[in-house]
This record gives C-alpha cells, structure tokens and sequence, in this order.
C-alpha cells in the first residue's frame, strides 16, 4: 500500500471516530492493517470491535447501562488509538517523512531504555565535574561531546518511540519537553500528555514555560483527541485552580497568536525601515553620520545645511516603530537570522530546540585566538533575552565565516549594545509583576516559530503557526481563560492588528457570554462594518444605541450605515441626533449634506455645505458640491462664481468638465468648449475625456441642451483638442 492510500485511510478513520461511526472506522484501519500483516495490532482491533459488538447487542435488547456512554467513549480513544499504530507501521518501511525516515536511522533506540540513557548522561556530567580545569582540553571536549549525545539519543527516543510510561527527567535539556510535544503531535497518547502536565507542574523555569506552550499548542492541534479522554480533560481543567496559571495561559496565547506577523515584521524591517534609513544614509554620504544624529538629535544644528539633506522626524519615526515593536514583544531578529539555518549543528532536528549553552562543543571552535574575549561574549549572548536561543547558536557559527578582525569588532560592540539593551530589559522585568521568566517562552515560541518555518523539511510536519489566529475557538482554552478578561484582551488584540473576521468571533463569544456592553456593540458593529457587511453593522450600532443613547461616535456609525444602505432619511434623523451632541462638527454636516444631494434636496444641500465651508475656510473641500448645487438648481451667475474660485485653485480634470457644463447652460458656448478642452489635456488619452462627458449627457438635456448639440459636442471637443495639440 502506498503512501497516499495509507493516509486516505487513516483519515477517514478518524473522521468516522470521530462522528461516531465506529463500523466504518473498523473497517478502514483493517485494510491498513492487512497491508502490514501485524498480529498484535489486529488482535487489539478485533478485541475493540468484539467489545463494540456486544454494546450494540445490549442495546438492540433494550438493556439499560449507565456505563454505555463511558465505555463508547472508551472505544474512540482504543480505535484512534489502533488506527495511528496501524498507519504508521503501514508505511513506516518507505516513507519519505522525516519521521519515519529517522524511526528507521535510529531503529536501534526504540531498545534502548530511557532510564539508562539518563544514567549515562548523570554518569558523563559527574565525571565533566570531577576533572580539573586543568585537565586536558580535548578530554573535557570527547566527555562534553558524550553528553551531547545522551540528550540527543534522547531527543530521539521520545520523540520517535514514545516514553513507555518511563520517568522522564526533563532537566537535563529543555529540548526533551521539545522531543514530547513532537512526538504527541505525531501520535497522540493520554499517558505522555500527562507527562507534559507533569512537567508544567513541577519543573524548573525552562521546563514549567516550554511544557506549557506545548499544552497550549497540543489543546489546539489534538483537541478531537483529548475530547475523548475524560481523564484529560478533567486534568487540563484543573491547571485553572494552579494559582498565577491563566495569567501564564494568557501570556503564552498572546505570544503564539502575535507570532502571526512575525513575517510582515520581518519584510517591514527589510524593505521598509532599515530600506529608509539605509537610503538616507547613502543619500547622506559623507556630510553626517546617522549614529550622530541619534546620538545627538541637536547634531544638526551644527550646520543648517545639513537639514536640506535630511528630515529628521522620518528617522525618529523608523526608530521609534522598531523601539515600539520591540517593547510589544514582537519577534524583531527573524529576518536577520532566517537565513544562518544551513549550519551542518541544525542537520540534528533536537538542535532547533536546545537551550543556548555556551559550552556546546560547536561553539569550542570560535574565537580561537580570544579566550577571555570569548568567554565575555558567549556570557552576554546567553544572557540576551533579545534573541532566542536558535538565533544564539546561529549568531555564533556564522563568526566562523568571517575574517577575524570582523569578528573582534562584532564582539567588541556586541558586548557594549547588549550591556545597555540587557539593562532596559531587566527594569522592564522589575516592574512586571508576573515575573521575570516568561522571556523564556518568547524565546522558545521563537525557537519554534524557525523550526516550523527555516526547517529544510519543514513539509513533513503540520505546521501549527499556520492556526494562531484559531486558538480563540478552542472550547478547552475558552473554559480554561474562563472568569478571567482574558478574552477580552484577546478581542482588543485582535481589533488593534485590524483582524477583523478574528476580533468578530471574539466579540460574539463574549456576547454569548453575556457581557451587554455597548463598546462590545460598537466594536462588533465596526468588524462587521469593516468585513462589509453594513445590515449586521447597523443592527449592532442600534444595539449599542441602545444601552448608550448619547454616544456620539455611535450615532455618526448608525448615520454613516444607513447612508451606505441608501437609507438617506434615517441617516439624516441620526446625524441630527449625533449633531445635538457635537455642535458644528463637519463629520455630521458633510453626512447630512450628501445625504440631502442623494435625495434631490439641493437646497438643503446648499445650506449644509455652506456650513462646512465656514467651518472649514482653509480647505474649500465644500466649493465643488455648492457649485454643482447651484448648477442643479439653476442658479448658475452664483454656480459660474464658485467654478472659478475652483479653476484658480489646482483643478481637476471633473473641474474643467463641470465648468463647461455650467457655462453651456448661462448660453456661453465658447467658454464651455475652452474649459472642456482644458480639462481633456489633463489627460493623456481625449476618448476617456470623452467617455466622462458622456456621462453627464442626461443632466445637459435635462438642464435643456438640445439632444442635437450633446451629440455634436463631442466631436467639436476632439477637433479644438487635436488643434491645441498641433
């Protein structure tokens, strides 16, 4: 059996499982299992498909069991179950998946107990500890390098072959909780799921945030699965009664779904800020230095010249987005290091997630020749909190292609930038009152992030940053961030990065909860607004109305949604309304003035763009429409009047268009031809000049053009432009 038909198969499995349709199911992971001649597995098969058979005897009998529902639930977990170990052994011979690929490179571990392999590690570390500093520097590497493979057999071993309900001593490198949570999203069981819970409860700092990212992405990846389990669902519901959790739940969900604009962050940075002041340097040349500008912002007052070469404020402004998105906890370093990931140290899928160590034997080969300098380096890089832990291991092996006097001057003012940085970030963890550790989820999410996106075969894995923006429907977490403003924040997140469809669904579920809050109302009214859908944006800025009827913003919305729905009538009643509250506002005035237009009410149009033009004397944005009124209305002394205040002020090509229009009408015929042609060579193409007269024939006729001269005006137009022309 192929690949392609194995999956099928398996899919369709779990999906019958899942809607309860066993015997289909049953019959799916047979023909797995006869493409693999596995006895053991189609035993457990046919014992779970007996087991099905009597509960459906009983039933047919009408026997009455309290424990049916319990023991059918049973039966989905034992058949996904069956069906995973079916699939898997299925094609796990010829499979091009990294997965089975490294099953069948690393066959010989799935032998090898995860309690020795710890013991060997103890064993190496005790000995690294009993050698003297001064003992040989390639012992102490071939005993550093020993320990580096106990942690990878072990990486493998978890994640290839599972824990075997053996202990798992997770301290010895966070990359072990790493190892699990693939190894759970490859095959899901409620024993090692347990595990992870374990390790969130009870282990160190590291271990306590990576097992909990791990849980978060595994409630969203495995859902279907842990629904099925009652003892895990009772087990993840209680995390809620672990005090400080749903604040750590919280701050973990808030950095998984800000990992959805890593990559826009990334091209940002690329093309636009660092692309701007890169261009303003060069366009600098040798007259400034960028570094005195930031430096000293009154730097250029030494010589007013300089000021013609650059605008300031547009430096300020790049700087102040960088500083502004690194302080939201943004991930700033992934266009840097997306390309350091072909390193032969990331050939090893466990190396993605280890923690940085400055005495990994892959860094023993930089900066030969400055030890101490070295050392400084290495110490301030793993104190960074800037850069993840993938990006540390990056940063150093790509020294080892760079000539060395590079490589002094990148850790000379490395050491000093990352002093200052290092710095600001530990007031920023003084005056946070969660604590100081939860960096070491930002940096693991990041960790993750690269592994799932650089990974040379990152096709083989479902990638989980492709669902961030879906963590909110996830009933597991909605009832584990319940009786807190969690989701409310998650709403405003999502509202503020303009995710509207995303901010929706937030909004409606707090509804559902009951929350009655007309800013919940005016916020849903505007996704809804935004996503264009104006009938269900009206009826939620009505809501809102409701419970706060003197809410301007929310009035001038109900206008502005009946304008849009050609409703010009209400829209006027509620602009008024909106108008009683802000006197004089142009928003209101230009709505109503429109609104009156649509309805054919020119004098009243008049009236309210008369108003905006004293209100706004500086724009005379109003000068266009009260000469288009006075045109409709047949006063045109006073439309020709505001036509020429329009042409003495940057005319448009509609200005010229509408000009000969208003001549035309007061009897001059010539004018009207002059203006006409004036505004088609604006134009680079006179047919398109045309097309926009033709337009406006019914308004001529009805001003009482003959039908005769709208036909042949056209052509008088063409000819007067070709003579300009020539």
């Amino acid at each position: 059996m192929d690949s392609k038909r194995a999956e099928e198969l398996y899919e369709k499995a779990l999906k019958d499982i899942a809607h309860r349709s066993l015997s289909p199911a049953i019959t799916s992971i047979y023909k797995l299992i006869n493409s693999t001649s596995n006895f053991d597995t189609k035993e457990s098969l046919s014992e779970a498909e007996t087991t099905y058979r009597f509960l459906l005897k009983y039933l047919l009998e009408g026997k009455e069991d309290a424990e049916r529902e319990k023991q059918f639930s049973k039966l989905q977990i034992k058949l996904t179950q069956i069906a995973t170990e079916a699939y898997e052994q299925a094609i796990q011979n010829y499979s091009y998946q990294l997965y089975f690929e490294k099953r069948r490179s690393k066959s010989s571990l799935k032998y090898e107990s995860i309690q020795s392999l710890q013991e060997h590690y103890r064993s190496c570390k005790n000995k690294l500890e009993l050698l003297k500093p001064d003992s040989p520097a390639e012992t102490l590497h071939e005993v550093k390098l020993e320990m580096e493979e106990a942690v990878n057999k072990l990486f493998y071993r978890i994640w290839l072959f599972g824990t075997n309900k053996e202990q798992v001593d997770f301290e010895i490198s966070g990359c072990l909780i790493s190892a699990l949570t693939l190894r759970l999203l490859q095959h899901f069981g409620e024993d090692e799921m347990l595990t992870l819970i374990d390790a969130y409860e009870h282990g160190g700092p590291e271990v306590h945030w990576r097992a909990l990212c791990g849980i978060i992405i595994l409630i969203q990846q495995q859902e279907l699965l842990i629904s099925l389990t009652p003892a895990l669902i009772s087990r993840i519901s209680l995390l809620k009664d672990i005090p400080g959790f749903q604040q750590e739940l919280f701050t973990v969900l808030i950095m998984l779904i800000r990992s959805f604009e890593s990559e826009s962050i990334s091209k940002k940075l690329e093309e636009d800020i660092m692309g701007n002041l890169s261009n303003l340097q060069k366009k600098m040349d040798t007259k400034i230095s960028l570094k005195d500008i930031i430096g000293d912002p009154n730097f250029l007052d030494k010589n007013p010249e300089w000021k013609e070469n650059i605008d300031l404020s547009k430096i300020e402004k790049k700087i102040n987005e960088i500083n502004d998105l690194q302080q939201e906890g943004a991930d700033m370093m992934l266009s840097a290091f997306s390309t350091l990931k072909s390193f032969p140290f990331f050939h090893e899928t466990a190396n993605w997630f280890l923690p940085f160590d400055t005495e990994h034997s892959v860094l023993s080969s930089i900066i030969k020749n400055n030890q101490e300098g070295k050392i400084n380096f290495l110490k301030t890089l793993h104190q960074s909190v800037f850069i993840c832990n993938s990006d540390k291991y990056s940063f150093c092996l790509n020294l080892n292609t760079l000539p060395k006097d590079a490589v002094s001057r990148i850790i000379t003012n490395y050491r000093s930038d990352m002093d200052e940085m290092n710095k600001i970030e530990e007031e920023d963890r003084k005056s946070n009152r969660n604590g100081t550790d939860n960096y070491l989820a930002k940096e693991y999410i990041q960790d993750l992030y690269r592994f799932f996106k650089f990974h040379p075969r990152k096709d083989d894995f479902n990638n989980f940053f492709n669902h961030v923006l879906e963590l909110h429907r996830s009933p597991l977490i909605l009832d584990l961030i319940s009786g807190t403003d969690s989701l409310n924040k998650i709403g405003a997140f999502y509202f503020n990065k303009n995710l509207f469809k995303e901010a929706l669904e937030v909004f409606n579920l707090e509804i559902n909860n009951g929350h009655d809050d007309p800013q919940l109302y005016q916020q849903k009214g505007f996704c809804l607004q935004e996503l264009g859908d104006k009938e269900k944006a009206l009826s939620a800025y009505l809501h809102a109305e409701l419970l706060d009827g003197k809410n301007f913003w929310t009035l001038r919305k109900i206008a502005g949604c009946y304008r849009q729905l050609k409703m010009n009538d209400k829209a006027i009643e509620y602009a008024e309304k909106a108008g009683a509250l802000k006197p004089d506002n142009l928003s209101i005035e230009s709505l109503k003035a429109y609104c009156y237009l649509e309805l054919k009410d020119y004098e009243e149009a008049l009236r309210s763009f008369h108003k905006i033009d004293y209100l706004d004397n500086t724009s005379h944005k109003a000068w266009r429409p009260i000469a288009w009124c006075y045109f409709l209305i047949g006063k045109q002394s006073e439309s020709l009047k505001y036509h020429e205040k329009i042409l003495s002020n940057k005319p448009e090509v509609t200005d010229y268009l509408n000009a000969g229009h208003a001549y035309w009408i007061a009897g001059n015929v010539e004018k009207a031809v002059s203006y006409y042609v004036l505004g088609a060579t604006l134009l680079t193409d006179i047919e398109e000049f045309l097309r926009l007269f033709d337009q406006d024939v019914p308004i001529l006729r009805e001003k009482g053009i003959p039908a005769e001269m709208t036909t042949y005006m056209p052509d008088i137009i063409y000819f007067e432009y070709r003579s300009k022309k020539l």
